[in-house]
């Protein structure tokens, strides 16, 4: 009596799809003699499970070929998609950055969305910040497939200045001021200073003067500033009499200081009244008869740019 059996159909267990550059493990069951073939007929292995790697993208015909319990050949092919990775790109390459300074990047793919520290971005334009050294991750999906690129970005500290401290001197001296920090300190402006790139520097300001440090470690910037404050510099001194019987002491006119070049003059008569308003070195209240016999106030207003507005007041008494 003959015996027939069905033909064999084998179990296999593996992936649908699979990316470029990894690596798929396909086992096969209830059977035996294996062989693993590609569909051009290449052999990949005789054992109960195998391990494809360095596939290139496109679709892989996979037929495993065995004998059953009762001896009987059977076959089985599936097909694997093998799926591209994505190609990241992060312009600039960084791997070095200041402490908190902000770093533009764009980061593109070819496919799929990119993630930033597993956050997705919406634009491929980004900025970043780093406090400290820390691990950078930049991954690009596309259908579970993942390029990644994970490295370690130093953050570089800026700098801390320390300064002399502000200060007042009459006009005329000078001062010996410091910056103390790492790396190289260029002061500015340049302006009454002995030298720009030192440590050290002596300051002879004819106006008060905020000077600044920057100090460059490994590219790295910091700057810290104070001021020099010139003392009697800007104290006009100014007539308290006129006499009208004088042709060269009847006007009261705005002083030569250099300091009061943008000056403006203002006179008030004794109820608070604006009788003149001038501007400049020009400016200059002409005194007549109406005017004798009586205390005037003058107010002489000059803006500082660093200490804001200086003004000066005083009176003057008009005499025949």
């Amino acid at each position: 009596m003959l015996l027939f059996w069905s033909r064999p159909s084998f179990k296999v267990q593996s992936p649908s799809k699979i990316c470029v550059g990894d690596t798929a493990n396909l086992k096969a069951s209830n059977g035996m003699d294996w062989t693993w073939q590609t569909n051009n007929g290449q052999i990949l292995s005789n054992s109960p499970e195998v391990f494809l790697s360095n596939m290139v993208t496109g679709n892989a015909s996979i037929k495993l070929s065995g004998l059953d319990a009762n001896n009987c050949l059977g076959d089985t092919t599936f097909t694997i998609a093998i799926l591209p990775k994505p190609i990241l790109t992060i312009k600039p390459d960084i791997d070095t950055v200041c402490e908190l300074d902000l770093i533009n990047l764009e980061i593109t793919t070819d496919i799929g969305s990119v993630y930033l520290q597993r956050g997705r971005l919406a634009s491929p334009f980004v900025q970043v910040q780093f406090q400290v050294s820390a691990f950078f991750t930049v991954e690009a999906i596309s259908d579970g497939c993942i390029t990644e690129v994970k490295k370690f970005i130093i953050v570089i500290p800026k700098p801390v200045i320390e300064l002399t401290p502000d200060t007042t001197i009459k006009l005329g001296s000078s001062l010996l001021i410091e910056a103390k920090s790492e790396g190289v300190i260029t002061w500015r402006p340049g302006k009454n200073l002995s030298c720009i790139q030192c440590t050290q520097t002596i300051a002879t300001p004819d106006d008060i003067t905020r000077y600044c440090a920057t100090a460059d470690n490994l590219g790295c910037k910091s700057e810290n500033c104070m001021v020099i404050d010139v003392e009697d510099f800007c104290h006009p001194t100014m007539p308290n009499i006129l006499s009208l019987s004088s042709p060269n002491n009847h006007a009261f006119c705005m002083p030569i200081n250099s300091c009061l070049r943008d000056a403006s003059l203002f006179i008030y008569d004794r109820w608070g009244n604006l009788i003149y308003q001038g501007k400049g070195r020009g400016a200059c209240w002409e005194a007549n008869a109406a005017h004798l016999h009586q205390v005037y106030t003058y107010l002489i207003k000059t803006n500082k740019a660093i200490e804001g507005e200086r003004n000066f007041r005083g009176t003057v008494w008009v005499g025949q």
